[in-house]
């Protein structure tokens, strides 16, 4: 089923947010929704041709049974959209992604009488622009309530899931972990805590290429931090193990990656900062900071990312005035290192609520974002950002040679304060911006 776009609007604008390890890189940014609903969380996957797919919840303010679950895709030219669930009851938390063979696959909760429920399809069942309640499969009982899915794909087709319980009034909530395919269905519901003192919760998953699980997640009865907690199966029996990570501080908004070499990357908020650990082979390495101390609150995010030369992509919401400029914020790997916080978006609305990263096979970037605003009610609006490959940022004339009068223009914008001036993109015009320059300079185009 196609469902045309709800009062929406396809303005572009270019978002110069080139650092200086990246001279070849920018965005194009795209509002796709701008409506009475809350059009939020985002979740995004880029396919191997570099098409964008989104999976968001869309509802009447930000607690009400109106939320279904929406579907949206760039992979004709043009976005078409498609409402996946309709069912007038709670659906929520998408998260999508592609695996190495193209298929997409979508998970969600969604409303039940006990609580909530994990559901979940994919492209191979049917294409995802026409699917619907009928093509939805089940993960969990409705015997207790489940929550805040995430999911990834073996090389033999396997999918893997972790979310966690949904408990009131009673034990605490702990982490579940279950499997799903095509010929066998879905597997035991394994129950990787089970303490009723001791509350865990948002738990991700990634699968290394040697088919080990990798799960981490926050063990505490905090809201906003908490100890981290890593598991995998690599056993001789494939039972769960706690991994001990050497991390001794509290942590917020965990993600994780394993890449084609094996490596696990977790990554998370510590304070007011952005950091990630990584293995080692013997371990983990100490914590490193991504972003300055003090400077950032990551507010929320869907998922990390990964390239297809294994760099690493991590996007986050700040909305602290008093640290830096709210937005939402890009970290990206070059062969030197991570970047500075990328600055996505340039405008200061009430609320930056979620961002969600995905890198596909030919290396295009897509960032979609969400924020909420107050025009009549609550509502947030949906945008994506797809990286452009082809400017040239130290051509500040445009005329295709890197030069001399390149640099003297960039002196005049950089002294006049001219925002073509803030090469990282941070919103502010100075020193940084001044030798991002110069090296974009010396590597020409």
């Amino acid at each position: 089923m196609r469902i045309p776009l709800r009062i929406a609007t396809g303005a572009m604008a270019a978002v110069s947010v080139v650092p200086a390890a990246m001279a070849q890189l920018s965005f194009q940014t795209e509002l796709l929704i701008q409506d009475t609903m809350f059009n939020n969380p985002v979740s995004v996957a880029v396919d191997a041709g570099g098409a964008v797919h989104l999976a968001y919840t869309s509802q009447f303010g930000t607690n009400s049974d109106s939320k279904e679950v929406w579907y949206a895709t760039n992979a004709t030219g043009e976005w078409e959209y498609n409402q996946i669930t309709d069912n007038n009851v709670r659906e929520e938390f998408p998260y999508l992604m592609i695996d190495s063979s193209g298929v997409l696959h979508l998970t969600f909760h969604t409303g039940i009488p006990a609580g909530n429920r994990v559901r979940y399809t994919n492209s191979a069942i049917r294409p995802l622009i026409d699917a619907g309640e009928a093509d939805l499969i089940n993960i969990t009982p409705d015997t207790d309530s489940y929550i805040l899915p995430k999911i990834d794909v073996d090389a033999d087709g396997v999918v893997h899931f972790v979310f966690q319980t949904q408990r009131f009034g009673g034990p605490r909530n702990d982490i579940v972990y279950t499997t799903w395919d095509a010929q066998n269905g879905v597997g035991p519901l394994r129950f990787l805590t089970s303490n009723a003192a001791i509350e865990n919760r948002e738990p991700v998953l990634a699968i290394g290429p040697d088919g080990v699980v990798h799960i981490a997640y926050e063990e505490g009865n905090g809201i906003f931090a908490n100890p981290l907690v890593y598991q995998n199966n690599n056993t001789p029996t494939g039972d769960f193990q706690t991994v001990g990570t050497g991390l001794f501080v509290n942590v917020a908004r965990v993600g994780i990656l394993a890449d084609s070499t094996g490596k696990v990357t977790i990554g998370f908020r510590n304070d007011d900062t952005f950091a990630i650990i990584e293995s080692n082979g013997a371990g983990f390495t100490p914590m490193q900071d991504l972003t300055a101390r003090g400077q950032f609150r990551a507010a929320f995010y869907d998922k990390f990312a990964l390239g297809p030369d294994d760099k690493r992509y991590f996007a986050f919401c700040h909305n602290i005035t008093a640290l830096a400029q709210p937005g939402v914020y890009l970290i990206a790997e070059t062969d030197t290192g991570f970047t500075d916080p990328i600055r996505m978006e340039g405008v200061s609305p009430q609320s930056y609520v979620s961002a969600s990263p995905s890198v596909g096979a030919d290396g295009t970037i897509a960032v979609g974002y969400t924020f909420s605003d107050f025009r009549t009610t609550v509502v947030a609006d949906l945008y994506v950002a797809v990286s452009e490959d082809d400017e040239c940022v130290a051509d500040l004339n445009n005329d295709g040679v890197v030069d001399a009068d390149d640099f003297f223009l960039f002196l005049q914008l950089f002294a006049s304060g001219d925002t073509r001036a803030d090469i990282n993109g941070d919103g502010v015009i100075d020193a940084d911006d001044f030798f991002a320059y110069l090296t974009l300079f010396a590597q020409g185009c």
